[in-house]
């Protein structure tokens, strides 16, 4: 604000220092145009620099001389009176933060004021009074320009603060639900297997004691799963804080070498199955490559996992349409119910026993958490017993902005 302020007024001063030097051979007004130019470059100057504290005291005590030296030396007739307002204005609107300082600032500028036009009233001007054209009608208008700026940045910041606001509150309730969701939920998972080590190293223990060593092995295998389960549910719960403080390393990435890297990974998995995996070409887009990693992985995981098929099949796809980047992964595994669909993304949230399918529940909620990220959203079409297909929507917009 107090950049395009000084602007605007170095230029006004430079404007009429020009036409002062052409038109007249007053050098007394020559000189206050000259002082006037000078004044408010000094702000351009100190902001350069980073001096921003400067420039303020700058402008709260120095450039106010100006209209004094004015009054005292041609008696007015430039408006001072909306000059000194809205010098009272700006200063204290620099100086809001400072209660004690910005009251003397004002009191200062009040005085500036005063004093000078007091003088005047009963003295008269030092070299007599001076009424130059336009000069009253431009000060008055960039007087209005400076008052009509403030109030558009105080509106455009009121509103860009408003909405922040009202952002971080809904993103502070998204999480506070979420944490007491994934609290209680969490607490229930991590205990299972825990309390399931115990009660098998309280059964080797007993047993152990009366040399009864026939189901040691059992209990040594129950225990080993159980703390298998365990280290994978803390690795989910790790993986999942930092996808919430990652930031991202944005940057354009081929989906298509995304998608080799994830079918490496999974290249054993995919054998022992037989799953035939079809893909599309796949366009660049802007992103953290290890998020969409993650993404692609768990969503073609879940269609190895939950697929009984005799031929299992998993397509890949992705468009860019409509201002939007859309990923989609079908599977013909065995499908999710309707009245189901929505809860499968929530953390823990199992569908069926461990000793059915392997794993902790954690996948599809870490998806849906990568992809709001990006402002985006993951949907669901499913029929049991036939097939699923995930769709991932992007907003290429936000993409863009982040590159």
């Amino acid at each position: 604000m107090l950049n395009v302020i000084s602007t605007l007024s170095s230029v006004g001063g430079i404007f009429f220092l020009v036409l002062s030097l052409l038109f007249t051979d007053d050098y007394l007004y020559v000189g206050i145009n000259g002082f006037i130019a000078l004044d408010f470059s000094l702000i351009l100057v100190f902001h350069h620099f980073g001096l921003v504290n400067l420039a303020r005291l700058h402008f709260g005590f120095i450039i106010p001389l100006w209209y004094v030296f004015s009054i005292i030396a041609i008696g007015g007739n430039f408006g001072q009176s909306i000059v000194g307002a809205t010098e009272i204005l700006i200063s204290y609107l620099l100086f809001h933060k400072r209660p004690k300082f910005r009251n003397f600032v004002l009191f200062y500028n009040f005085l500036l004021y005063a004093l000078p036009t007091i003088y005047v009233t009963f003295y008269g001007p030092i070299f007599g009074l001076r009424d130059y054209p336009l000069d009253e009608l431009f000060v008055f208008t960039v007087c209005l320009g400076w008052i009509f700026l403030m109030i558009s940045i105080y509106e455009m910041r009121k509103e860009i603060y408003i909405k922040n606001l009202l952002d971080k509150n809904r993103e502070l309730t998204r999480k506070t639900n979420e944490l007491e969701r994934f609290n209680y939920i969490a607490s229930h998972d991590l205990k299972s297997p825990v309390r399931n080590i115990l009660n098998f190293l309280g059964l080797i223990r007993r047993d152990y004691d009366k040399m009864h060593f026939d189901k040691i092995d059992e209990y040594l295998d129950f225990t080993h799963k159980s703390a298998t389960q365990l280290n994978e549910l803390i690795e989910g719960v790790l993986e999942i804080s930092t996808v919430d403080n990652d930031t991202g390393n944005f940057e354009p990435i081929d989906l298509n070498k995304v998608l080799d890297k994830v079918l490496l990974n999974l290249n054993r998995e995919i054998k022992e199955k037989n799953v035939k995996v079809i893909s599309g070409f796949l366009p660049y887009f802007v992103g953290s490559e290890t998020d969409f990693i993650i993404v692609f992985q768990n969503l073609i995981q879940n269609g190895l996992k939950y697929n009984t098929s005799e031929y299992p099949v998993i397509e890949i796809n992705a468009k860019k349409a409509n201002g939007f980047l859309s990923i989609k992964v079908k599977d013909n595994g065995i499908g999710i119910a309707k009245e189901n669909q929505k809860s499968i993304f929530q953390f823990f949230k199992r569908l069926h026993n461990s000793t059915e399918y392997k794993g902790t529940g954690l996948g599809l909620g870490l998806c849906v958490k990568i992809i709001e990220k990006y402002k985006g959203e993951i949907t669901i079409k499913s029929e049991l017993g036939k097939y699923s297909e995930f769709t991932v929507s992007l907003p290429l917009e936000v993409l863009e902005e982040q590159y």
